[in-house]
């Protein structure tokens, strides 16, 4: 049997060379298969242009499309699966149906009983398999001429997209971003000098200008060879490898191309955080914080002023100098410094403080910034409602977390005010969302005792569909959605489980990830069995699973019979109207299901905004367009204004040629989302729309672009810039 491996990952330069390296060594050592899948679409990244990097020969040797990938990616075996294999049983239990995965870019993928230095040898001479342009190999053979006989300390620093990546804005990075100061103390600590130089690699040049400037013996890679006419991944790639011919690599903590040149080199690599002495580490966050607050202009931008604080908040904590950095926090807020990570910082500062006013504001702040990321907003409103449970106020704290889980389920504190909500007495009159607490604690292996801990995955497969999107990403990366099936059939194996009710409930909870899997039909009669399992009034929670995996695989007259039965059964519980409203609406019936949509959101109250947009789409249907107006400003209030329904409302503008009196909020959003988010493209047509013309141009090129234009509003955006003829106004899109 010849083994099949498939390698991918989405991911910058090192991150994927790492995978590809382990699959290609993985594959002569046991005569597999290898396929490639490098994703290229966003053609926007350096990545993508994979062609100038490897030859032609190379490429066609190994890299498939992405429409072979896709169904290939279906049937896989990750790692975690495989490792635990000999390489002759990976050969001898290989399935020609499947394939085995590889993606990780932590190191070498081994299997069980190699050797680890012949690993690493192997690994490293997996880079001979690989054939590069021509252009390339020049320019490595140049590299190795410059470097022998040489002893360089090379220094990676990675500035680039952790400072100004929009989604990389809101979370802290100090394993990845490593301040100037804190560089600059390291060479000096180790003697860097013209007789002991030291070569800089950056994905941002200006860094290291800053450096060059300071330290004498530090340089650029163009100081020892030339670089010219190299396109940026060929560049990219040439500073890894001069890396790995270095006699030290000094990198940050998480840094996959600083990891991929050592292994590739066999050359030692020191995390530059921790080996400096506690005397260099005060020096240089005694000149960052001077920076920080006397010459702010000489960072990056705004991003890299964030990830410099975390640093130093990191410092001042030790110093007992918290206050130093909300001072500081509240002055770069103060002064327009949007960086969601700054109003995540501000938060945790107020949450740790237990101020409850603070934390508060700073949530407000953050939402009449408009920023674009859903994870900092739902942690701070998680962290609001920690702070009301912690003193008893479950009431209070409801609404702020059933808000939270809508926006972004899992993050940092998500789990804690969960399971602090389930252990609240008395409990809360109003509702959550509807799951099963006992599948919770199965999967958690609990025991019932909530007290211990919240699995927050199993939680959002519980009620994905009354979030603000089914989150099928997150909840399926790198196979966790697989890593999970095979956790709840272990425990379903257990004796004490076998023909107990906790046995319907774990397979009927099985049967809603395995909906994702290559056969969703047999899932459902999974959930069907499990479901006619035991009377409706004792088996709630099988029977909402299976309604909502008939929902999912839109065999709507059916899910609408069990939603009717569990609604009229709990008819406290709104859920079950909203998503019997859906059925309804499908059909037709649109009194009947406005009545419905109206129990799930009564008058003048948002607890579930997922059934909203549908809600709309049915006063409009009615010609109702007033209070359909009104429900949605109650939707923007009540999730914040989030990007995903504030695009919704102007879209619904834009088709209806109704007045947007948020023009303001949208701007705000498509300034802090960038060219490349759908904002811009909507912005545009909205100023065009009211005569703005020159605004709205620019708005529009910048869309175009960035890649920020969805196909639904292509011609929209063209026709702003006069490409194509302007579509009365109010008329619907083809």
């Amino acid at each position: 049997m010849v083994p099949n491996i498939l390698m991918s990952r989405n991911d910058g330069l090192g991150a994927r060379l790492i995978p590809l390296l382990s699959a290609l060594r993985l594959a002569q050592l046991t005569g597999a298969k290898l396929r490639v899948f490098w994703p290229s679409q966003d053609q926007r990244t350096n990545v993508s242009q994979f062609a100038c990097l490897f030859a032609p020969e190379f490429s066609e040797a190994y890299f498939i499309p992405e429409a072979e990938f896709r169904p290939r990616r279906v049937s896989i075996i990750p790692a975690h699966r495989f490792q635990h294999l000999t390489p002759e049983e990976f050969v001898q239990q290989a399935d020609p149906a499947s394939d085995y995965f590889i993606e990780e870019a932590t190191g070498p993928v081994a299997l069980m009983g190699e050797d680890p230095g012949e690993v690493a040898r192997d690994y490293r001479e997996a880079m001979g398999i690989i054939t590069f342009t021509d252009r390339v190999k020049d320019v490595m053979a140049r590299i190795d001429a410059a470097f022998a006989g040489r002893q360089v300390t090379a220094y990676h620093i990675r500035h680039g997209d952790v400072t100004s990546s929009y989604r990389a804005r809101g979370k802290a990075w100090p394993n990845k971003y490593v301040p100037p100061e804190i560089y600059l103390e390291h060479m000096r600590q180790s003697g860097v000098g013209p007789d002991r130089p030291a070569l800089l690699i950056s994905d941002t040049p200006a860094s290291i200008d800053w450096l060059v400037e300071r330290q004498p013996g530090a340089m650029r890679l163009s100081d020892l060879i030339r670089l010219e006419d190299l396109e940026s991944l060929q560049f990219d790639f040439l500073e890894l490898y001069a890396m790995s011919r270095a006699a030290l690599i000094v990198a940050p903590e998480m840094s996959g191309f600083s990891r991929v040149a050592a292994a590739i080199g066999a050359v030692p690599i020191a995390d530059v955080g921790q080996s400096l002495t506690d005397q260099a580490m005060e020096q240089a966050m005694v000149a960052m914080q001077a920076r920080l607050e006397g010459q702010p202009e000489s960072f990056l931008n705004d991003g890299e002023i964030a990830q410099a604080t975390v640093h130093l908040r990191r410092w001042l904590d030790l110093q007992d100098r918290a206050g130093d950095l909300s001072e500081m926090l509240d002055r770069q807020l103060d002064q327009g410094n949007t960086v969601p990570l700054l109003y995540r910082m501000r938060g945790e500062d107020a949450f740790r403080a237990g101020d409850m006013a603070a934390l508060a504001e700073t949530g407000r702040q953050a939402r009449d910034a408009m920023i674009p990321l859903p994870h900092v907003l739902s942690e701070i409103d998680t962290m609001q409602a920690l702070l009301h449970l912690r003193v008893g106020e479950a009431e209070a704290a409801t609404p702020l977390l059933r808000r939270a889980l809508y926006t972004w389920p899992m993050q940092a504190f998500a789990a804690e005010a969960v399971r602090l909500w389930l252990l609240a007495d008395p409990r809360p009159s109003a509702p959550l969302y509807p799951f099963d607490p006992l599948v919770l604690d199965l999967i958690s292996l609990s025991r019932g005792e909530p007290q211990k801990r919240v699995e927050m995955r199993s939680l959002v497969w519980e009620t994905r569909h009354f979030l603000s999107n089914t989150f099928r990403g997150p909840l399926t990366a790198a196979s966790a959605d697989a890593e999970l099936r095979e956790k709840v059939l272990a425990v379903e194996a257990q004796d004490e489980i076998r023909g107990t009710a906790a046995e319907r409930a774990l397979k009927s909870f099985r049967s809603q990830i395995e909906m994702e899997g290559p056969d969703p039909e047999s899932a459902l009669s999974l959930a069907a069995e499990m479901a006619h399992d035991a009377p409706l009034e004792e088996n709630r929670w099988a029977t909402q699973r299976f309604a909502l995996n008939l929902l999912h695989l839109r065999k709507y007259q059916r899910a609408r019979y069990w939603f009717a039965r569990l609604a009229k059964q709990w008819p406290d519980e709104p859920v079950y109207a909203g998503l019997l409203a859906i059925t309804i609406m499908r059909e037709g019936e649109n009194e009947v299901a406005l009545t419905h949509f109206e129990r799930a959101n009564p008058a003048g109250t948002t607890p579930y905004p997922v059934f909203i947009p549908k809600h709309v789409q049915l006063l409009d249907r009615l010609k109702r367009e007033d209070e359909a107006e009104a429900l949605y400003d109650r939707l923007l209030d009540e999730t914040g204004w989030a990007e995903m329904h504030l695009t919704a409302v102007v879209r619904r503008a834009l088709r209806q040629g109704r007045p947007f009196p948020h023009l303001d909020r949208l701007t705000r959003l498509a300034d802090e989302a960038g060219p490349h988010r759908a904002a811009g493209a909507l912005a545009a047509q909205l100023l065009y729309r009211e005569g703005r013309t020159d605004e709205a141009r620019a708005r529009a090129q910048a869309a175009l672009d960035g890649g920020g234009v969805p196909a639904g509003d292509l011609k929209a955006v063209q026709a702003v810039l006069g490409i194509v003829a302007v579509e009365p106004e109010g008329t619907e899109p083809k």
